[in-house]
């Protein structure tokens, strides 16, 4: 067995082949699942029964049963194929000489961790986990509708990170917990020169490849308050509606739309194929049975977005004390 570092991140222990700086280390030596990280390599021919599942991946199942998943990316013409044993508990990876290992490292961090999720049978959403005076919100929706720049904007306001992009939800004594993930929020270059504008030097989040876009990350390992290692109860669900140009505002979902809203926020590293909902499901009953869903409405423009701060303020105290999860 190769020497291995321990880290806690989205609720899991990982033990994994590699340092990983940005990973909050864990003296836990019973991982949930081990990262091999095992390095450049020529990659053999895809299967007869390989499927294309995205315009840049395909998978298939291997003889022993695993998943195994192959990326492709069309800027350095490099390939990452990833294996994952079908219990969840291990993830290998290899790579063509055109990629770099912190790429490598990123997407299992990202879109792998959620397939290893749901290997494991965890429920996680896309979802940005928030705490706001002390309480914890998740901001939830699709890519690209704002919730890195609405979470910068909350953090500049004084808010705390708990979790970036991926949020693992544990029933714990029947109440909801949101797992930490790591201390980086990744935010498009315009978002962040407009929030952050004393930042002009944003890392990018992948060196060498175009599969996700040119994001970057802001480092709030650097910024004190700004991040919480710690895994805290759900006190509410936001979902991010279309933007207003007048007023802010947040509804309440009743359970059965919120119910569906939420099974098309699964995080699942993969596409959404109504068969991978089963498992979630029942989970989601009891969540929003517990805790309160809303659509949150907020101003146009990244200018506005620092007045979400002090609405969810108010709006978080408004909510009676038996729709908070767990009380």
């Amino acid at each position: 067995m190769p020497n291995l570092y321990y880290y806690r991140t989205f609720g899991l222990n990982l033990a994994v082949n590699r340092p990983i700086h940005f990973l909050t280390e864990t003296n836990a030596k019973k991982p949930d699942c081990l990262i091999l990280l095992h390095g450049s390599t020529s990659l053999a021919k895809t299967p007869p029964q390989t499927k294309q599942t995205t315009s840049i991946s395909c998978e298939w199942i291997s003889d022993n049963g695993e998943t195994v998943i192959r990326f492709h990316d069309p800027l350095n013409h490099g390939e990452v194929e990833f294996k994952l044993q079908s219990s969840g508990n291990q993830l290998d990876a290899w790579w063509t000489p055109e990629v770099d290992v912190h790429d490598v490292i990123r997407v299992c961090t990202s879109i792998m961790m959620g397939r290893i999720l749901n290997a494991l049978g965890k429920l996680a959403l896309h979802a940005n986990a928030v705490q706001v005076g002390g309480s914890c919100i998740l901001l939830a929706a699709p890519s690209g509708t704002g919730k890195s720049s609405t979470t910068a904007a909350l953090l500049k306001a004084g808010a705390t990170l708990l979790s970036d992009d991926i949020v693992n939800i544990e029933n714990i004594n029947n109440q909801f917990i949101a797992a930490h993930g790591f201390a980086q929020l990744r935010l498009w270059p315009d978002t962040a020169s407009d929030l952050l504008p004393d930042m002009t030097s944003l890392e990018s989040v992948y060196k060498r490849t175009a599969l996700t876009g040119d994001k970057r990350y802001w480092d709030l390992a650097q910024q004190p308050d700004s991040f919480n290692p710690k895994d805290c109860p759900i006190q509410a669900i936001y979902l991010l509606g279309e933007r207003s140009k007048d007023r802010i505002s947040a509804q309440s979902l009743p359970a059965n739309l919120a119910i569906g809203s939420l099974l098309h926020q699964l995080y699942l590293g993969q596409p959404a194929h109504p068969e991978l909902w089963q498992s979630p499901f029942q989970a989601l009953v009891k969540l929003v049975q517990q805790a309160p869903v809303f659509t949150l409405q907020l101003l146009e423009g990244l200018h506005n977005l620092q007045s979400a701060h002090d609405f969810l303020l108010s709006h978080l105290t408004s909510i009676p004390n038996d729709r908070v999860s767990g009380l």
